[in-house]
C-alpha cells in the first residue's frame, strides 16, 4: 500500500499511452469512433492518523492514479449494423470500472460490466478509554496497516431484441468481497466490577472475510396489442463466505488473558420468480401488476475458540453452532395512475402491496454453561404485510402545484421461540427448558405529506412541505416464561413526529440565483415500559448563492447549519440495568458547513477551479467523544489546453480533520498534488 508507484500504476500508464498512440492514427474525418481519455496521478502525504484519512476519503495515501476516465463509442452503426460503447476507469488502488455495450438494433445486444471499489478502515475506528479497564493508553489505537475490503462486481448479460416476438435476457452477476474490516464489538459485564470499572466494554476487532455471491437470471418479455407488456424473470442466487474474527477480552483487573476466535461460515441459496405487467390503457391511465415468489434457505455455522482458563495457552471449543432456516415469501403489488382524475388538472396515483411470508429456523450448538452443554433452539415467524400508497397532485391553480401523499403500512407477526439444553454426558436425556416465548406483534405505520409549490413570478418560487409520522407497535404476549429478556420486557411503543420544510428559490438577475431553506424535525418515542424515552428536535438551515461577478468567473457559496437535540429520559428501577436517569444517552450539538466553489477563465485556453469547505461540529453529550470536531478541505486545479483536443491539469489539495475530544484521536492533516492529461478524439 505504501509503494511510491505500484505495478498497477505502471500498467495503467502503459495502457493509457498505448491507447493515445493508437488513436493518433485515427484522426481522419471518417473515423468510425469518438471518445475521450483522461489520465490522473496523485500523491497524498498524511500526518498523524493515516487510517482515518483512508476511511474518510475512500482512497489510500501516498501514490494513487492511473486511468481516470476512458470513453469510446461508435459513430453510427457499422456495415453489419453494430454499435458499441466502451467506458473504463483504473485508479490505483481503490477504483476500477469497465463497461461494454455491443448492440444491433432490433436484433440482440451484449453487456459486460466490471467494477472494483476498495473501502478502507481505520484501525481504531471508535474512541474508547482503556485506562478505565486498567490498560495503558496504547490499547486505544490499533495499527492502521492493511485494513480494507474490496468489493468486485462482474456482470454478463445477453439479450435478444427482435422487432417482433418476445425479448429474451440471460445473465450472470457475481459479487465478491474480501479483506479485513474493523468492527466495534461490545460486551456487557453482569454484576459489579472490581474497582468500579464500567459495565459496558467496547472492543475493537478485526474481521478477515472472503465472500462470493453468484446470481443467474433469465427474463422473457412480450408485448401484446402494442400496449400490454408482460415480463417473467427467474433468478437463482447463492452466497458463501468465510469470516475469521480474533479479539481480546479484557478482565476487570486490566489484564488481557483471554482471546476470542470466531470462525464463521455463512451461506444461503435464494430462488426468485417474478411476474410483471404494465400498460398504458389510454393516454391518461397507467396500470401495473406484479407478483414475486421467493424461497430463501440459509445454512450457517460458527465456531468459537477460547483459552481453557484465564492466562492459559491451551484452547478449547467454546461454542460450535449451526443454524438452518428457510423463508418462503409471496408478494403481490398493484399500481394505478390516472391523469385528470374526476376533474381536470387533478392526477391520482395509488398502489397496494401484499406480502405473506413464513420463516422457520433451528440451531444447535454448545453453550458456555456446564463446560459444554448442548443447546438447541427453534423459532417460527409468520408475517403478513399490507402497504398502501396514495398520491394526489392538483395543478388547477395558476402557477401553483399542490400534492398530498399517504404512505400506510400494517404488519402482523406471529412469533414463537423456544430453547432447551441437554447434558452431553446423558446423550440428550432430561431436557431443561430455558425459555419459551410466543407473541403477536402488530405494526401500524402512517406517514402523511402535504406539499405546495408556488411560482410567484419567473424569478421567484416558494415551496412548503409538511409531514406527519405515526409509527406504532403493539406487543401482545401469548406466553413468556421469562419477561426479563428481549423482546418481552420492551412491551409496546409508539413513535410520532412531524417535520416542516420551507424553501425559496430566487433568480435575482441574469447572473445570480439564491436558495433559502429551513427545516424543523420533531420525533418522540413513548414506551409501555418507561413512558417517554426519547424526544428529538432538529433545526436545519441552508443558504446558497450562485453568481458571476465577471464574464469569466462563476462562484457558488453555500452555508448550512444544524441544531440537534436528543433527550433520552429513563424511568426504570434503581439498581437495575434500566435504572432511572435524566439523560443516559442525551446529545446536544450544533454543526455548520461553509462551502465555496468557483471557476475563473484566464483566457480561452487556461482556467482555474477552486473549492473550499469548512465543517464544524460542536457536540455536548455523555462520554469522552461528543462529536466535537472540525473538518477543512481546500482544492485548487489549473487546466490548460495545449492543443485543440489535449488538456493538461495540475492541482493541490489540503485536508485537515481535528477531533477536539479524545486527545487528538483521529486527527490528520493531508497535502496532495494532482496531475491530469485529457485527450479527446
Amino acid at each position: 500500500m505504501k509503494e511510491i508507484i505500484g505495478l498497477r500504476i505502471v500498467i495503467a500508464v502503459i495502457i493509457c499511452l498505448v491507447t493515445i498512440t493508437g488513436l493518433g492514427y485515427g484522426q481522419e474525418s471518417d473515423k468510425p469512433y469518438k471518445g475521450e481519455i483522461r489520465f490522473r496521478y496523485g500523491y497524498f502525504g498524511v500526518d498523524k492518523d493515516d487510517g482515518r484519512f483512508r476511511e474518510d476519503q475512500w482512497q489510500t495515501d501516498n501514490s494513487t492514479g492511473g486511468l481516470d476516465w476512458l470513453h469510446l463509442e461508435s459513430i453510427g452503426p457499422d456495415e453489419n449494423g453494430y454499435e458499441w460503447v466502451f467506458e473504463g476507469r483504473a485508479l490505483y488502488d481503490y477504483d476500477y470500472r469497465m463497461s461494454l455495450l455491443l448492440k444491433k438494433e432490433d436484433s440482440h445486444y451484449l453487456k459486460l460490466d466490471f467494477s472494483g471499489l476498495r473501502r478502507y478502515f481505520d484501525g481504531s475506528n471508535e474512541y474508547w478509554d482503556p485506562t478505565q479497564f486498567g490498560l495503558d493508553t496504547s490499547f486505544a489505537e490499533k495499527s492502521d496497516g492493511g485494513f480494507f475490503t474490496d468489493r468486485r462486481n462482474y456482470n454478463i448479460e445477453f439479450g435478444l431484441t427482435p422487432l417482433e416476438g418476445p425479448e429474451v435476457i440471460l445473465g450472470w452477476h457475481r459479487l465478491e468481497r474480501d479483506g479485513k474490516e474493523v468492527l466495534l464489538r461490545g460486551s456487557q459485564a453482569k454484576g459489579p466490577l472490581a474497582g468500579g470499572k464500567p459495565r459496558f466494554r467496547g472492543i475493537p476487532a478485526i474481521t478477515n472475510m472472503k465472500g462470493i455471491t453468484d446470481t443467474f437470471y433469465a427474463e422473457v418479455a412480450q408485448t401484446f396489442a402494442e400496449k400490454y407488456n408482460f415480463r417473467i424473470r427467474q433468478e437463482f442466487e447463492q452466497y458463501r463466505d468465510e469470516q475469521l474474527i480474533v479479539y481480546p477480552r479484557y478482565n476487570n483487573d486490566g489484564s488481557v488473558d483471554q482471546w476470542r476466535t470466531l470462525e464463521d461460515d455463512p451461506g444461503y441459496t435464494n430462488w426468485r420468480t417474478m411476474l410483471m405487467f404494465d400498460s398504458f390503457l389510454d393516454d391518461q391511465t397507467y396500470v401495473t401488476a406484479n407478483y414475486m415468489y421467493n424461497y430463501l434457505n440459509n445454512n450457517s455455522s460458527r465456531n468459537m475458540i477460547r483459552p481453557s482458563v484465564g492466562g492459559s495457552t491451551a484452547t478449547t471449543p467454546f461454542t460450535n453452532s449451526k443454524v438452518g432456516n428457510s423463508r418462503r415469501t409471496n408478494v403481490g403489488a398493484f399500481g394505478y395512475r390516472k391523469a385528470n382524475f374526476m376533474k381536470e388538472n387533478l392526477s391520482l396515483s395509488a398502489g397496494l402491496r401484499v406480502e405473506d411470508s413464513k420463516t422457520s429456523s433451528q440451531s444447535i450448538g454448545l453453550s458456555s454453561s456446564g463446560g459444554g452443554t448442548l443447546r438447541e433452539a427453534w423459532s417460527k415467524l409468520d408475517e403478513v404485510r399490507l402497504a398502501g400508497m396514495l398520491r394526489l397532485v392538483y395543478k388547477g391553480i395558476e402557477r401553483t402545484t399542490l400534492s398530498f401523499d399517504a404512505d400506510l403500512e400494517q404488519r402482523f407477526l406471529d412469533w414463537s421461540e423456544s430453547v432447551d439444553t441437554r447434558s452431553m454426558e446423558i446423550n440428550g436425556e432430561g431436557a431443561v427448558d430455558i425459555f419459551d416465548r410466543r407473541a403477536d406483534i402488530d405494526y401500524t405505520d402512517q406517514i402523511y405529506t402535504f406539499k405546495a409549490v408556488r411560482r410567484h413570478s419567473r424569478a421567484l418560487k416558494s415551496t412548503v412541505k409538511f409531514r406527519i409520522k405515526d409509527l406504532k407497535r403493539s406487543y401482545t404476549d401469548r406466553f413468556d416464561n421469562d419477561l426479563s429478556f428481549y423482546p418481552g420486557y420492551l412491551g409496546s411503543y409508539r413513535r410520532r413526529g412531524n417535520d416542516v420544510t420551507l424553501k425559496t428559490d430566487w433568480r435575482m438577475n441574469g447572473t445570480a440565483t439564491s436558495t433559502l431553506m429551513y427545516q424543523f424535525i420533531q420525533e418522540s418515542i413513548d414506551t409501555e415500559l418507561g413512558g417517554k424515552t426519547q424526544n428529538l428536535e432538529i433545526h436545519r438551515g441552508l443558504a446558497s448563492l450562485s453568481f458571476s461577478p465577471a464574464q469569466n468567473m462563476f462562484l457558488v457559496g453555500t452555508f448550512m447549519l444544524e441544531n440537534y437535540n436528543l433527550d433520552t429520559p429513563g424511568n426504570g428501577t434503581a439498581g437495575t440495568d434500566n435504572a432511572a436517569s435524566s439523560k443516559p444517552f442525551d446529545y446536544v450539538g450544533n454543526s455548520y458547513s461553509i462551502l465555496l466553489d468557483g471557476t475563473y477563465a484566464f483566457n480561452e485556453n487556461t482556467s482555474c477551479t477552486v473549492g473550499l469547505q469548512h465543517t464544524e461540529s460542536m457536540g455536548e453529550g455523555d462520554g469522552d467523544n461528543a462529536n466535537d470536531s472540525a473538518y477543512d478541505k481546500v482544492g485548487l486545479m489549473l487546466k490548460h489546453k495545449v492543443a485543440k483536443n489535449q488538456t493538461i491539469g495540475a492541482g493541490y489539495q489540503f485536508i485537515n480533520f481535528n477531533n477536539h475530544n479524545g486527545n487528538s484521536f483521529d486527527d490528520y492533516e493531508a497535502h496532495g498534488a494532482i496531475f491530469t492529461y485529457t485527450y479527446t478524439f
